[in-house]
């Protein structure tokens, strides 16, 4: 039987978890631009914000570290599917 999270925890897979939006939300600037009219406003600002919640809880080392990860994944992803995916 698996050990509840503690809060801790919860809170790191939550800020992580926004890294992962932040790093769809930069795809879409980088990729989708390319092949439909969009306002990066609006992505751009969901990113920071997303950054700016999970650098409270993790700190701003550990963000830096995680979303270059992120966004390195998200990278690969994209080139993997296409990026009109």
């Amino acid at each position: 039987m698996n050990a509840p999270l503690s809060h801790a925890q919860t809170q790191d897979e939550q800020a992580l978890a926004l890294l992962r939006a932040s790093s769809a939300q930069s795809a879409i600037i980088t990729f989708c631009g390319k092949h439909f009219a969009i306002d990066g406003t609006t992505p751009l600002r969901i990113s920071q914000t997303a950054r700016d919640v999970a650098t409270k809880v993790l700190g701003p080392e550990r963000v830096n570290a995680a979303f270059k990860d992120e966004l390195a994944r998200r990278y690969a992803e994209v080139k993997e599917i296409g990026e009109q995916q």
